[in-house]
């Protein structure tokens, strides 16, 4: 009966009847409705109608489709009559969702073109003018619509065209959408961004759309994920070095690119160059930014569609030197700012530098691209979150960043600098200021240094009193010659108030000043043939012939034969690289999941080794935190926030077992002892001893610029994650009781199931949970490796022991590094990140964005960690020496047995800030 009425996406209780009333008396009566009411697979049974659940709904429907044509076309009639006075769109979601050969036998031929018709009219609308366009019921109705439509509606002609062109209208702006199954990207509109995977099989390099029909990556290995907007892919050599370069790499910011010229002592001046990859940004300030004036606004959006290569620093005395033969700035040394240059002097250097270097074509930047450069995707007045200006020369934010009027005297050497004794309300008095060497304070997220502060930069645009009429596009806003120009960025002598991203100044072009440089850009373009050109817009894709992606089918080219390979769309640039076997790995391979290697620790007592295998995190982007909705959300899981991980790193595939940190540590603290199970009862700080005893081991075979670390909290979701955008990496959560989440089940040692098959002797009761999804029995952690692992093969991410990690609590995400970095606290006994959820807590603990804290030297048998190899030394200025290791944490006094508090109660306001619980802040868990 079921099978009958399975085209009706909804079953009114006199539709069932006459559906029964088709069948032969001794085939069907009124208790066979009952049976049907009464099916599990019915769902929301209300007196006004029900629904099926979606998998036994697209069984049942498969299952119609097997029936006689005639008794087919009888039910088809009869809906047809019976949504006669129901909302049209109603009937045209049940055709849509018919196998194709029942909708062939749809009463009305003309029924099928109306369906395609209305989506497509829908889909129209949505594009236009979302989501004003589009009624609130049509559209609410719509998003329900697309989750319960089957995987062959969105390739069904015409009508799968307009539903997923509808999909792009109402979804691409949405933070992590996915495409619908089977998605053809030449749907997509122009400029939408589509997210792609990379993938190796054998000598072959896969691009395929991400959401597409790719029957997951069996005999593929991952590599990493892509952004693109028009589907184009080229994969070069990277030692096919562009003529005007001389190295290129990628580090934590991203891509690099230098080139040199000769000076006159015979040495070579190297510059670097960052790759800024386009994106849309909000340019100007909001009226209550502090420090704000009215030029700066009104705010508005501007895409950059052409990516760029921009100085890392201000232009140094030293390139100009080498170019240009003489110095003619106030404050001498090769390090500084080259300043006293007018923008006319720039556009000689330029000129000049163009001309010794064939190929290099470089500009001043526009105003656009500067302010796009500096925010770094940052939307605050400062790349670093808020400024507050306690006075005029006074805003601490801006100290760790940018010289400028309130510290430009610290650390001052020159014997020419100005007086600044008199200069009002400093943050640092002093009697002498002036420029510094270039890259002394800390870099913004994209690695640029010095774009707030130490000199102002002239950019390529003339002066306009607001942003009025301004360009949309990022190009240049030019006026007549002989205007004034614009000037970004402030300086060293500057009141706080300049020294923010949105600051803009004004300047004649022959003006020479000592607080006045530049830095140099370089826009890449495709022009006619290929070639790389020096203005215009599109993608620089040089000579070869890009993959295009116009279907869900995968694009493949055979991996160059090169040390490594870059890929590069018109909005990223990712490389790969050729790599042997690490020093430190014992073993390396590929499976289905990716690249992974091992390492083999020998105990100091003697014996095997013990083996840890690591895998490769490729390189990507992804939204860290939970949504509203989510089910078991807490307050400190948002804002939701994308970040952005410029470089890969290794991550223990398990948490330390008890064997490798016993081969280690030469002691197991442990509660329930097995060598495979989880290492616990270790605290922050012995996992930071821990890690540095594992470098010692094996810093005779490791890379000076690599370091074994714990992972911060935005490499361990990403990890967790492994693609995937809901509650857990295998799908959403539905949390049925405190512990009882059956999604769990497969994937976690959780609350609701660690009592199966445990079998050590000094397990617990789990007196402190409800609602369990096994009840009874006792309950500990579990081996590792005993569930299924997420996509790129890491294990027991979520339950079995919580995990520590690098980072310092904070409440929320608000001013979190978007780069995947640690994020610190100036407080050094703050409490410390721990991810994941354990074998004894609630459901809503073991989520992807679930997140918890304890004090740094808790120690209980519910807490481990697992090791990432990192690259954690990269320069902090273009000068600067690589840090050494850190220094190993003490030790502290074992806590005995099972900690008895659980989770913190709301702390009362006089302790705010002092008393901290698991979940932070005064929600109660």
């Amino acid at each position: 009966m079921l099978r009958l009425v399975s085209p009706a996406v909804r079953i009114e209780p006199g539709l069932l009847r006459a559906v029964r009333l088709l069948l032969p008396a001794a085939q069907a009566d009124a208790g066979t409705e009952l049976d049907a009411w009464q099916h599990p697979a019915v769902i929301g049974a209300a007196a006004a109608g029900a629904t099926l659940d979606p998998q036994s709904a697209a069984r049942l429907r498969a299952d119609f489709a097997d029936e006689p044509p005639e008794l087919q076309r009888q039910v088809l009639a009869l809906l047809r009559v019976w949504r006669k006075h129901a909302p049209q769109e109603l009937w045209f979601e049940e055709i849509l969702s018919l196998a194709p050969r029942s909708r062939a036998l749809l009463p009305a031929a003309g029924d099928l073109e109306l369906a395609e018709r209305f989506f497509r009219q829908l889909s129209q609308q949505a594009r236009a003018v979302l989501p004003g366009g589009v009624p609130g019921a049509a559209l609410a109705w719509y998003r329900r619509c697309e989750r319960r439509l089957p995987e062959h509606a969105w390739s069904a002609g015409g009508v799968g065209e307009a539903l997923q062109r509808l999909s792009w209208a109402v979804h691409a702006q949405e933070p992590g959408y996915q495409p619908p199954p089977g998605f053809d990207p030449a749907f997509a509109p122009a400029g939408a961004v589509r997210h792609l995977e990379l993938c190796q099989s054998a000598d072959c390099l896969e691009v395929t759309l991400v959401g597409g029909m790719t029957a997951g990556r069996a005999g593929r290995s991952l590599l990493g994920r892509i952004e693109s907007g028009s589907g184009l892919v080229q994969v070069l050599p990277l030692d096919d070095l562009p003529p005007w370069a001389d190295r290129r790499g990628t580090d934590a910011y991203g891509d690099w690119i230098e080139f040199s010229v000769p000076d006159p002592t015979g040495s070579r001046v190297v510059q670097r160059l960052r790759w800024i990859a386009p994106g849309t940004f909000l340019m100007g300030s909001p009226e209550d930014e502090p420090g704000r004036y009215s030029d700066e606004g009104p705010r508005h959006q501007v895409t950059i569609g052409d990516g760029f290569w921009l100085f890392d620093t201000p232009c140094t005395q030293a390139l100009w030197t080498a170019v240009m033969g003489a110095n003619p700035s106030g404050f001498q040394s090769p390090g500084r700012p080259v300043e006293q240059v007018s923008w006319e002097d720039v556009q000689g250097f330029i000129a000049r530098l163009n001309g010794l270097v064939p190929g290099l074509d470089l500009t001043l930047p526009t105003e656009a691209q500067w302010e796009y450069a500096c925010r770094a995707g940052t939307d605050s007045a400062l790349y670093t979150g808020p400024i507050e200006i306690l006075g005029e020369r006074n805003a601490p934010a801006l100290d760790p960043i940018a010289w400028y009027g309130g510290n430009s005297g610290v650390g001052f050497e020159l014997a020419n600098g100005w007086d600044s004794s008199e200069w009002k309300e400093q943050q640092y008095p002093n009697p002498k200021s002036g420029t510094h060497p270039v890259g002394e304070k800390q870099p913004n997220p994209w690695g640029l240094y010095d774009m707030l502060g130490n000199v102002y930069e002239w950019v390529e645009d003339h002066w306009h009193d607001d942003y009025s009429s301004a360009p949309t596009d990022g190009s240049a806003w030019l006026d007549a010659a002989g205007a004034a120009r614009v000037v970004r960025g402030g300086s060293w002598l500057n009141v706080a108030r300049f020294c923010r991203c949105a600051s803009r100044s004004r300047v004649a072009p022959a003006v020479r000043v000592d607080d006045l440089g530049f830095r140099c850009a370089r826009v890449q373009v495709r022009e006619p043939g290929g070639q790389e050109g020096a203005g215009g817009s599109g993608a620089d894709f040089g000579g070869s012939e890009p993959l295009r992606l116009d279907s869900a089918a995968p694009a493949a080219v055979t991996l160059p034969d090169a040390p490594a390979v870059e890929v590069r769309t018109e909005r990223a640039i990712l490389t790969l690289r050729r790599t042997p076997r690490p020093a430190w790995a014992s073993a390396m391979g590929r499976d289905r999941f990716g690249l992974w290697a091992e390492i083999a620790i020998a105990p100091d007592a003697g014996g095997q080794p013990v083996i840890q295998r690591l895998r490769w995190c490729p390189p990507g982007r992804f939204l860290m935190g939970s949504p509203d909705d989510e089910p078991g959300r807490r307050r400190a899981e948002g804002p939701r926030h994308p970040v952005t991980l410029g470089a890969g790193y290794w991550l223990f595939d398990t948490p330390c077992t008890q064997a490798l940190w016993e081969a280690l540590m030469g002691e197991n603290p442990s509660t329930f002892k097995t060598p495979d199970r989880p290492v616990e009862g270790a605290s922050w700080e012995d996992a930071q001893s821990f890690v540095a005893a594992l470098n010692r081991r094996l810093a005779h075979l490791g890379d000076a610029d690599e370091r074994f670390v714990l992972p911060s909290e935005s490499r361990w979701e990403y990890a967790c994650r492994a693609g995937s955008d809901a509650a857990l990496y295998t799908g959403p959560i539905e949390i049925l009781g405190d512990a009882n989440a059956p999604a769990l089940d497969p994937i976690a040692w959780y609350g609701g199931n660690s009592n199966v098959d445990f079998e050590l002797d000094n397990g617990l009761e789990r007196s402190w949970l409800k609602d369990l999804q096994y009840p009874g029995g006792k309950a500990g952690i579990h081996p590792v490796k005993g569930k299924r692992p997420n996509d790129w093969g890491f294990y027991d991410m979520l339950g079995n022991v919580w995990e520590w990690l690098e980072d310092a609590w904070h409440d929320g995400y608000d001013g979190a590094p978007p780069d995947g970095s640690a994020w610190p606290s100036d407080d050094a006994g703050a409490g410390r990140v721990i991810r994941g959820g354990s074998w004894d807590g609630n459901a809503r603990d073991c989520r992807c964005a679930c997140r918890g804290q304890d004090a740094p030297g808790s120690r209980y048998g519910l807490l481990g960690f697992r090791c990432a190899r990192v690259q954690v030394s990269e320069p902090v200025g273009p000068a600067a020496e690589r840090a050494g290791p850190a220094a190993a944490r003490p030790a502290v006094a074992d806590q005995a047995g099972r900690r008895q508090v659980r989770r913190a109660e709301p702390e009362p306001a006089g302790l705010w800030g002092r008393l901290k619980g698991w979940f932070g802040g005064s929600e109660s868990p």
